[in-house]
């Protein structure tokens, strides 16, 4: 497995998966699903530091020796599991953050519970994992994870263009972006030095601020009209 750090995914405490976890779904019968939900307990109860695609499969119960027969390939079952399980809790993070921006003002997701906070150092793991892949010749993970994080700054864009009629331009785009992944960050920190509603708060100013600049921006506001 390649060199990864672990960088507090474990977390003590930390509720059991449940049908309230918006990253887990323990009632699909999708094979996929079960290996994706596998990997969620791994890396939220021993890091990546103990994590393996053998861990994610027993962790639910499935033989690892059948994961290797169903998923066998030219780079092996290990590559295309990763692949498989890191896009479908893409997706699951996708739907977390999605409702949110269609709201009047956009809501940027910040972890609260206890399920969001852990999903949230899943996510980071996964980062962290797909640079360690990146380092043994295989970029694919982390260019899929990097795929996810280009959607969830093109709904955020797209969610400023509906509420303002002007989307933010790269720099500005950037920069909220930057702010949300630090505010989650922190907020997912085993010893996290800002409170939720802080955060929040910190990120509606965001987004109030720069709402502000777009409409100031958008044509014809602003100009003096003709006598």
């Amino acid at each position: 497995m390649a060199a990864v750090e672990n960088r507090g995914v474990r977390s003590a405490g930390v509720a059991s998966i449940g049908a309230m976890d918006p990253f887990t779904r323990p009632d699909s019968p999708d094979l996929v699903d079960m290996l994706t939900d596998g990997m969620v307990r791994v890396l939220r109860s021993r890091g990546l530091q103990e994590f393996s695609i053998a861990a994610c499969a027993r962790a639910v119960d499935l033989s690892p020796q059948a994961l290797n027969e169903r998923f066998s390939g030219k780079y092996g079952a290990r590559r295309r599991v990763l692949q498989l399980v890191a896009n479908a809790y893409g997706a699951r993070w996708l739907e977390w953050v999605r409702p949110g921006l269609e709201a009047d003002p956009p809501l940027i997701r910040l972890p609260e519970s206890d399920e969001e906070i852990s999903g949230v150092r899943v996510w980071l793991a996964l980062a962290e994992l797909g640079r360690g892949e990146g380092h043994v010749g295989n970029p694919h993970l982390a260019g899929l994870l990097s795929s996810f994080r280009a959607t969830e700054a093109d709904l955020v864009g797209d969610a400023f263009r509906t509420w303002t009629g002007l989307p933010p331009n790269r720099v500005q785009l950037t920069i909220l972006t930057a702010l949300t992944d630090g505010l989650r960050a922190e907020l997912a920190a085993p010893h996290a030095r800002i409170a939720h509603p802080a955060a929040v708060d910190a990120m509606a100013r965001a987004v109030a601020d720069l709402g502000a600049i777009l409409r100031r921006r958008r044509p014809g506001v602003g100009v003096p009209q003709a006598a």
